[in-house]
């Protein structure tokens, strides 16, 4: 729920919520939207670690991984290639507090929403 308006915003694409599915919140994941002189993923993990909250992009794709390679290409598998580059796992987990869960939220949107690309110019 701390993240549903930057999704209104066109910021993040949240896990879809399904009608028979119960998210476990094992992981929690979110894909920075691309967008023009906008942070991508790698920027917002800066930002998070330069706040002392830990992160870490998608898995890789598994057609990537050196013993896969010849197997398939990123052609034959669109929907991997194009979330793994944009993927992000927050922090998770029972031991967190609702504090810190807010803390990671804010920070979030606070990168996502006032930091500009590298070099992009303001």
């Amino acid at each position: 729920r701390e993240f549903k308006d930057m999704a209104d915003d066109g910021l993040v694409e949240l896990h879809p919520d399904l009608p028979w599915a119960a998210c476990t919140f094992w992981l929690y994941c979110i894909r920075v939207l691309p967008g023009e002189n906008r942070p991508d993923r790698d920027d917002l993990i800066r930002g998070l670690t330069e706040r002392q909250i830990e992160s870490r992009p998608f898995f890789h794709p598994i057609h990537r991984l050196p013993p896969y390679r010849d197997c398939a290409r990123d052609d034959d598998l669109p929907v991997a290639a194009r979330l793994s580059p944009t993927g992000i796992c927050l922090p998770s987990g029972l031991l967190l507090s609702e504090e810190q869960l807010k803390t990671v939220a804010e920070a979030v949107r606070e990168i996502l929403r006032t930091k500009t690309r590298p070099g992009a110019g303001t």
